[in-house]
């Protein structure tokens, strides 16, 4: 490396005894003040194996006013700036969205404290948002009531735009009027904030936003900075005067016992050989094929750590600074009770008595002070918009385009219930056992957010009531030959796999019976209209069943049917119809 052709090179090893991560952290800082105090010009990288080994080292940089450049270390959803901006998008996309309304009640633009926001979440409305409308009746603090109010001025000229602007507009909007950017602290946060507002989309898909969120990196803005903190792996290829390289001491994770373990290994002349084997049942022998194969993970690991070692030792001009902590130093503990995985375990031929033991509690190393709760950071209860911001105003009521999961979680429950009835003794189920049922079905229908729980269990209630009163309904929930109910199965259709997960099905009298059920019943129309809507919407996804289960089994011939348990109507699918061609 560059180090060992400089003779004027240093290469030291420090290694803190009784030490923390904290106390790690302090001798990062201590070491670049020293290199800078006698090469103010040098360039110098701090070169991790993991992103985490760092979260202790950035706080004290910014302690000691250190300008630093980050490279590719914090995602977009670990930022603060943007989680708060990300919640101000889920609430104004979903009222019925919770977390998100909690979570913009804690930000620093509201900075509601527990109480407050127990009583606001726990208000009459499970809309929280209708909550902050209705302060008034919510026994608020003065402190809390004031917050409450400049939060809700702010968003309801906000609602009236929904629709008529842009997603990314409304929410660069709103986050200005809630006051958004006086939260921020450095010039670097309203870049981060304009990065998110970049990736709004219209229309908004709040699934891909998070999946981007997670998969990108906020962006660096210290573009002149001497130091530098990247991993390892970023830093190929790049050269810097000073190198330092903490959390020597640090396994690589490696995880014990994985599911499945396998292992491509090469022939002598051509080709390969496959080794798998599946973790042992517990209680079970060890299986020695994955006994060997755990080794050669390893083994693995123990040879990638040394690659890194290499390249993180061969990016420094003039010096290299490795850091570590050790729980004692007493005679031979390099040599025998280093963690494997470690860099330091890279080290251990290497140990002398040239390397730097230091006692953390000795030499000012020791972070003494007590880890204080974090203090909620907020904007004063009597903080103004400095600035006007012209809200367009519009006649109409403002209007909510919210999305009704309501039939869904309805739906999704009435399932689950006649998968339990299908699976035990009909005659069982009797109105006392329905009755006993409402706990249990209550504390579902709270789980999966319906709001109306009164009239979730009555919905639930009159759907078992009366399938178990038809002759129809019984007959689908009876037991039958190889019958199955929430069955899951993996078709190839066009050359492609698809997946279907069929309500009910069974063998009867040589059929083969795949049933659909639909909690939907008719409104205003005729239950014959209804039907034969709801059988022109239904029939091809009923058809790719038969398509799927055909060629499960090919000896049967199979029928199709749509069940509607609120009003116990039935809908025959003919397989031979591509669409419509049902029987009533």
């Amino acid at each position: 490396s560059a180090v060992l052709n400089n003779p004027n090179s240093l290469v030291a090893f420090t290694l803190l005894k009784e030490a923390d991560a904290r106390n790690e952290a302090t001798q990062v800082v201590s070491t670049i003040q020293e290199i800078i105090n006698n090469h103010p010009n040098d360039t110098i990288a701090i070169l991790v194996k993991a992103r985490t080994h760092l979260q202790s080292i950035i706080p004290k940089l910014r302690e000691a006013n250190l300008n630093h450049q980050a490279f590719e270390l914090e995602t977009l959803r670990e930022n603060m700036v943007i989680r708060d901006l990300f919640s101000l998008t889920r609430s104004l996309f979903n009222l019925t969205d919770r977390i998100a309304w909690i979570a913009i009640l804690r930000a620093p633009w509201c900075g509601l404290d527990l109480e407050d926001l127990y009583k606001t979440v726990r208000g009459e409305s499970p809309i929280i948002w209708e909550n902050i409308c209705n302060h008034q009746n919510l026994d608020l603090s003065k402190d809390g009531e004031s917050r409450l109010i400049r939060l809700k001025s702010a968003l309801i000229p906000i609602f009236t735009e929904r629709g008529r602007i842009t997603w990314r507009e409304l929410i660069e909007k709103a986050w200005l009027r809630i006051g958004g950017p006086a939260t921020v602290t450095t010039e670097s946060e309203l870049e981060h904030a304009q990065a998110y507002l970049e990736l709004l989309n219209d229309p908004l898909d709040i699934e891909a936003l998070q999946k981007k969120l997670d998969s990108l990196y906020t962006p660096s803005t210290a573009t002149t900075a001497n130091i530098q903190l990247m991993t390892i792996h970023k830093s190929k290829g790049l050269e810097f005067d000073h190198v330092i390289i903490p959390g020597i001491n640090r396994p690589t994770r490696f995880e014990n016992h994985k599911l499945m373990l396998w292992f491509e290994r090469p022939k002598l002349h051509h080709g390969s050989s496959l080794i798998l084997a599946p973790i042992t049942a517990s209680g079970s022998n060890s299986d020695h094929v994955y006994q060997y194969l755990q080794l050669v993970e390893q083994k693995k690991i123990t040879y990638e750590t040394g690659r890194l070692l290499y390249v993180a030792m061969t990016r420094a001009k003039k010096s290299i600074h490795l850091i570590g902590c050790i729980k004692d130093n007493k005679e031979n503990f390099i040599r025998n009770s280093i963690l494997s995985g470690t860099l330091l375990e890279q080290l251990k031929p290497c140990f002398n008595e040239d390397w730097d033991i230091k006692d953390a509690q000795k030499t000012g190393l020791s972070d003494t002070t007590k880890e204080l709760p974090p203090k909620i950071s907020r904007l004063g209860s009597d903080w103004q918009l400095p600035i006007t911001l012209n809200t367009p105003s519009f006649n109409n009521t403002p209007y909510f385009e919210l999305i009704d999961n309501q039939p869904s979680i309805i739906g999704t429950i009435i399932h689950h219930c006649f998968r339990q009835i299908s699976e035990s003794k009909l005659n069982d189920w009797n109105e006392n056992h329905i009755i006993n049922q409402h706990p249990y079905w209550r504390k579902l229908l709270q789980q999966l957010g319906y709001l109306d729980l009164e009239h979730g269990l009555k919905l639930i209630n009159e759907a078992l009531t009366k399938t178990l009163k038809d002759e129809r309904g019984r007959w689908i929930l009876t037991q039958h030959q190889d019958a199955k109910s929430e069955l899951a199965i993996t078709a190839k259709i066009n050359h492609k796999f698809v997946n279907y997960i069929i309500d009910r099905t069974f063998i009867d009298d040589g059929i083969r019976w795949i049933i659909d059920y639909k909690t939907s019943r008719p409104d205003e129309e005729s239950i014959q209209d209804f039907q034969n809507q709801e059988a022109d919407q239904y029939s091809k996804q009923l058809l790719q069943y038969a398509n799927a289960m055909q060629s499960l089994d090919p000896k049967h011939k199979i029928r199709l049917g749509l069940y509607f348990p609120l009003f116990s109507g039935w809908i025959e699918i003919k397989p031979s119809s591509r669409s419509g061609g049902a029987k009533l």
